[in-house]
């Protein structure tokens, strides 16, 4: 027996990776089944204990939290930085656009 269940940390972050995923569907509960599934798997073939299983579940769960956390970070940097970019080109084709003959045209009268 293994003090750490490193199957069960992957069935923990497959199924908390699922319930995030199909939020609001009812694939959630397919993800759940299925890591109980392999949890108990686990302790009826002899591989782990059930508190190894256990802790590793929440390891897994743990994990994709923090993933989910960074991920969502991430995009939203992401998404800030796009943003001004846009905004500062969008501004500079603008000033552009407004000393050319298409002036009028652009600007209201």
């Amino acid at each position: 027996m293994t003090p750490a269940s490193d199957g069960s940390v992957v069935d923990g972050s497959a199924c908390r990776g699922i319930v995030m995923l199909a939020h609001g569907s009812p694939a959630w509960l397919d993800g759940l089944v299925a890591a109980c599934v392999m949890a108990v798997s686990r302790v009826w073939g002899g591989a782990h204990h059930p508190h190894d299983v256990v802790a590793g579940v929440l390891v897994g769960v743990l994990v994709a939290l923090v993933a989910l956390v960074a991920l969502v970070a991430l995009v939203a940097l992401v998404a800030l930085v796009l943003s001004e970019s846009l905004r500062r080109r969008r501004e500079a084709a603008a000033c552009w656009l407004t000393a050319t003959w298409l002036r009028p045209l652009l600007t209201p009268s």
